[in-house]
């Protein structure tokens, strides 16, 4: 085989590679930008701003995996950014590394424009819930193309 064979072939090959990468399936999912604010002595936010992509996909999960708590969740507020609002009752589940829902499904039901809070339920009581570890941000129920969500997280190191 000359070197222009070879080089014909390996052109051929890397053409048939990219046309495979640029139209295979993907895997749909928003994408989120954490940014972590200390409040007060122990007491953190961590401000959300998720964006549903472009592909008008009506859920999704984003893996937070360098987003470790280590200690209470209190509370989470959500609010529409403003810009392009979710679908109304959009739901939001934040799942410890065990796969339970923090706030025991007090995330359901989203509203559209109104800002919402919620604390973590634990069987039929509100109260701070520990958490070790990572957390998954999943969103349901949305069918608005390039909807963005502000999620603020309140919780306590140990």
């Amino acid at each position: 085989m000359k070197w222009t064979d070879k080089a014909t072939w390996l052109g051929t090959v890397l053409v048939l590679l990219l046309a495979f990468v640029i139209w295979s399936p993907q895997e749909v999912r928003g994408t989120g930008t954490w940014s972590l604010t200390k409040l007060t002595d122990g007491v953190y936010k961590y401000s959300i701003l998720q964006d549903t992509t472009t592909s008008g996909v009506t859920s999704f999960t984003d893996t937070a995996t360098s987003q470790n708590i280590d200690g209470w969740v209190l509370a989470l507020i959500t609010a529409p950014s403003g810009v392009t609002s979710p679908t109304d009752n959009w739901d939001l589940y934040l799942k410890d590394s065990d796969d339970c829902d923090v706030f025991g499904a007090e995330t359901d039901d989203r509203d559209t424009t109104n800002v919402e809070q919620a604390m973590p339920k634990i069987g039929n009581g509100y109260e701070p819930r520990y958490v070790e570890g990572p957390l998954t941000l999943s969103i349901s129920g949305n069918e608005v193309i390039d909807a963005e969500i502000q999620i603020d997280l309140y919780f306590q190191r140990r």
